[in-house]
């Protein structure tokens, strides 16, 4: 895997030992779903605080191809496909139909509904896999996040 000197220091500060066992199990806080360790890594509850904000946006992606996002007041339903590899840079590509859209403020304070919007987006994880930065392109110089895993 070819890594940009930018994501190899992302990395090396939160670097883990590598992977436990197979039977190793995550639970998706709030679910009840337990997600094996052979899942696709993108599968499970990710948060973040936008710079600046208290405010949290959570992305809950299910292995049934659906995403619920909460951001603020806001609720949103979408279906999803993703890559089952990383590409050669290291991104998986990350494609998000939205289905539903409550109509409430996010956390930025935008009342947008997105139903019907579709996008694409790239994401990388840290090694241990518990941390994941979203991306615009396959590359580092449009990207929000850590967004962190949920237990």
């Amino acid at each position: 895997m070819n890594l940009k000197p930018l994501t190899i220091l992302f990395f090396s500060r939160f670097a883990a030992p590598s992977t436990r066992a197979a039977f190793f199990m995550t639970l998706a806080l709030g679910t009840g779903v337990a997600y094996a360790a052979d899942a696709h890594p993108l599968a499970g509850s990710w948060s973040w605080k936008p710079f600046g904000s208290q405010c949290v946006e959570t992305f809950e992606y299910r292995l049934n191809n659906t995403l619920q996002g909460t951001s603020g007041e806001s609720l949103s339903e979408w279906n999803y496909t993703v890559t089952p590899q990383a590409s050669e840079k290291g991104f998986y590509k990350v494609v998000e139909t939205s289905m539903r859209h409550n109509g409430r403020k996010d956390c930025s304070g935008d009342t947008v509904d997105s139903s019907g919007t579709v996008n694409e987006r790239f994401i990388q994880f840290s090694p241990a896999r518990d941390m994941m930065l979203v991306c615009r392109q396959e590359s580092l110089t449009a990207c929000f996040g850590p967004l962190r895993r949920k237990r």
